[in-house]
């Protein structure tokens, strides 16, 4: 946690970055919506999975929108110049994928699993985030999410049952590819600053 702390303390002091950094969560809240809608088959769409899916893609453009606010900067696509670490933020999100995929075979628990470790990193990122964006004058704009998201992990948890030593390996595999990705997005912020 000390290097995200670390790393919004740059952000407090350099808002482009902050704002490459809020454009890089919506291209992750993106991929999550890509994902959900890949993961399922027509048969298996439920209303909870179309709400789920809905609900990312707005967090996609609530997180687009407060990028071109904080940095004062029309965005189109998500192109590098215009995000922190795009490679690493990718890669974050397919490790976690592809290694859950690994582990369990059944399409529906792999959706439930890499749901849960993706929402419980972002309520350990969204309110210090909350925080900053506040002091700078933007408050309340994550607070809607946050509240989405862990109605996402309660949900995810409750039909997630028996996977306890699965959850663990796939909770270490996810530290350790979001320990890279924002070393790297550290290291990048803190070499221009």
């Amino acid at each position: 946690m000390s290097d995200l702390n670390n790393l919004f303390d740059l952000f407090q002091q350099q808002p482009k970055f902050l704002a490459k950094f809020l454009h890089t969560l919506s291209l992750l809240e993106y991929i999550g919506t890509r994902k959900i809608i890949k993961s399922q088959h027509e048969s298996e769409v439920s209303m909870e999975i179309l709400l789920h899916a809905s609900e990312e893609i707005r967090h996609a453009r609530v997180f687009k929108k407060l990028a071109e606010e904080v940095g004062q900067k029309s965005l189109g696509g998500y192109v590098s110049e215009d995000l922190l670490c795009m490679a690493e933020a990718e890669a974050y999100f397919q490790t976690v994928d592809s290694e859950v995929g690994r582990c369990v075979s059944d399409r529906r628990v792999a959706y439930a699993l890499t749901t849960l470790l993706v929402e419980e990193r972002a309520l350990e990122i969204y309110p210090p985030l909350e925080d900053l964006l506040s002091s700078l004058g933007f408050s309340g704009r994550v607070a809607g999410i946050l509240k989405e998201e862990e109605n996402h992990l309660r949900a995810i948890h409750q039909e997630l049952v028996d996977v306890e030593s699965l959850l663990v390996r796939c909770q270490e595999v996810e530290r350790t590819a979001f320990s890279k990705f924002i070393i790297a997005v550290g290291a990048v912020a803190s070499s221009v600053g």
